[in-house]
């Protein structure tokens, strides 16, 4: 009787995820042309998220274990799901998940069934179920401990002491670069990844239709020749020591660039063939690192062009080269007051390398974006903008901080929620329609406006705003919007803030759409917030509640100039949209 209680519920909790399980509603992705195309109809792609994955260590350390909040499926899949009910009204599309193997893996690089994976299923359901891409990420080193026990990833390659061990950040993965040990259990990971089958969807990872790119490591390290000389890194010696004697050369930095540019080559084209087996189309990239990185990496570069992958990824933090090197996390600098669209602008001279793999036949994507210590809503469309202007066709913010955990802000240098930043949230949404319609950015002489195509940045008062096809976002109030003639007849707004057209009793993200039959109007919650930059860890940095404000129009004809019936969603625990609809889990 018992077993047979136990047979059933299983059947149930089987059917009832299954009775959820959606088919993905939108087309493959494939890389073609040096670009990513749908399969169906090759239309460029342009896809804008965020980087999330609430149980992976670096989130799971700093945002949800000091709450606290236990490490197990119950808890972080409640926080997977309120926070899923955010991402289409962010415009997210995308969302870019990056794993640490030494958490799921074993000495084999076969996967391990425990709380991470299983937790990895669930959200890639989600984004199944939810129509959103994901941009896979095969390995980082920035997880903590607890690693799984035995992991081809786990061990510590161990210079000799703490100094040593300093230098060379990054070390585990630059052994599973060059070492040819480590080599051949990466690729054995990634096959035996795609080789899975969801729990929650039933589909192995190489059947699903999602992934829109996979990208090999995190911020691959650079292998420096000192690290030869110590015994992790003895079977990549006697390759060197070999390729040496091979080609008649003396130990050169320029003999060593040349034998670690064909290592890494070696490698890409190994995963690229290893996750293509399995998924044939599959667009493979690799990371080129933050801006200016690879400008004395030559051999890097052309190791990367010459290898099988399909594009390369960069990343853009404006502010953090003001951070300082040892900061006083109690007393952090703001950074909302200085002006970063000249930083922008510029950036097409520190990325070089990425313009030349383009050229090369690459394509390029973005994969981590974001302001730093910056709570300003000038910032995302002019960066979005200029992420076009270079070709990449896929942007994920880092990192979007989860519900359970938004009113502490522990991550004052990143952090994004729609509920507890609501003028960068909007900015960050209206930095979704640039990512898709924006032509290149045009700065003003002195560099304090970023006109986008569909709108316009400011940094004097932290404003932008963004008009196309009936629709108008605006965040702040900008000193110059569209005439009244051409705004008059829209048919939506989401704003926030006051401006010349709408106006509300609250400083939460409102606004109105006219639905098939009805208007819908909405708003977030009102937000109080001090000096969050200065407040100490687990103290509430920032606090919201039910907005009570009215609605108010001026120059808009398809809209009343009061409204008062508001959908106000409610914040903990519920499955309503801010537009009022419901969402089935």
């Amino acid at each position: 009787m018992k077993r047979a209680l136990i047979f059933l519920c299983l059947f149930v909790g089987i059917f009832a995820y299954s009775q959820t399980v959606r088919e993905f509603p939108h087309p493959r992705i494939q890389a073609k042309g040096g670009k990513l195309v749908y399969v169906n109809c090759e239309k460029n792609v342009a896809l804008w998220g965020v980087n999330y994955q609430p149980f992976s260590g670096w989130v799971y350390e700093t945002h949800l274990k000091r709450l606290p909040l236990p490490y197990d499926f119950p808890s972080l899949k409640k926080v997977i799901d309120e926070d899923f009910m955010d991402f289409p009204h962010l415009g997210v599309n995308i969302i870019r998940i990056t794993l640490t193997p030494s958490r799921m893996t074993d000495k084999e690089g076969n996967i391990v069934e425990n709380t991470y994976v299983k937790l990895l299923d669930y959200l890639l359901f989600k984004c199944r179920s939810e129509g959103i891409y994901v941009h896979l990420t095969l390995a980082t080193d920035t997880g903590k401990p607890p690693y799984e026990k035995g992991s081809f990833a786990a061990d510590n390659v161990d210079f000799g002491s703490n100094e040593e061990n300093s230098k060379f950040s990054g070390r585990k993965l630059s052994h599973m670069i060059y070492s040819p040990e480590k080599r051949g259990i990466f690729l054995k990971y990634a096959k035996n990844l795609f080789s899975r089958v969801n729990k929650f969807t039933g589909t192995r990872y190489a059947d699903e239709d999602f992934f829109a790119l996979v990208e090999i490591i995190n911020e691959p390290p650079v292998l420096k020749r000192r690290m030869l000389d110590y015994a992790p890194f003895a079977s990549t010696m006697a390759l060197y020591k070999s390729f040496l004697k091979e080609n008649e050369l003396a130990d050169t930095q320029e003999a060593f660039e040349a034998f670690a540019g064909i290592r890494v080559k070696f490698f890409i084209d190994g995963v690229c063939e290893a996750v293509k087996s399995a998924r044939r189309k599959t667009p493979v990239f690799w990371s080129y690192n933050w801006r200016g990185f690879m400008a004395d990496k030559q051999w890097l570069h052309l190791a990367v062009c010459e290898s099988l992958a399909d594009g390369v990824s960069y990343c853009l933090y404006p502010g953090q080269d003001d951070f300082p090197s040892k900061p006083d996390w109690l007393n952090l600098p703001e950074f909302t007051g200085k002006n970063y669209l000249p930083y922008i602008a510029a950036t097409p001279k520190y990325i070089q390398e990425v313009l030349d793999a383009k050229k090369r036949g690459k394509a390029v994507a973005v994969y981590e974006f974001e302001t730093w210590c910056n709570r300003s809503g000038y910032l995302y469309p002019a960066m979005a903008a200029l992420f076009k202007s270079t070709g990449a066709q896929t942007a994920c913010m880092w990192t979007y901080v989860p519900r359970a955990a938004a009113e502490y802000n522990f991550c004052l240098t990143h952090f994004l929620n729609i509920h507890f930043t609501p003028k960068k949230a909007l900015s960050f949404i209206i930095g979704a329609k640039a990512f898709s319609h924006a032509s290149d950015p045009i700065f003003n002489e002195d560099k304090t406006v970023c006109d986008f195509g569909i709108g316009e940045s400011f940094f004097e008062t932290k404003s932008s705003y963004a008009l196309l096809d009936g629709k108008f976002f605006c965040v702040g109030n900008p000193p110059s919007l569209p005439d009244e003639k051409n705004i008059s007849g829209i048919y939506s707004f989401t704003c926030c803030g006051d401006n010349a057209f709408t106006q509300y009793g609250g400083n939460g993200i409102y606004g109105m759409h006219f639905l098939p039959n009805s208007p819908m109007a909405f708003a977030y919650h009102d937000v109080s917030e001090g000096n969050i930059f200065k407040i100490p860890p687990m103290q509430k940095r920032i606090t919201i509640s039910p907005g009570t404000g009215k609605i108010r129009t001026k120059g808009l004809k398809n809209f009343p100039p009061m409204i008062e019936k508001i959908s106000r969603p409610m914040f903990k625990g519920n499955s309503e949209r801010p537009d009022g609809s419901s969402r089935n889990n």
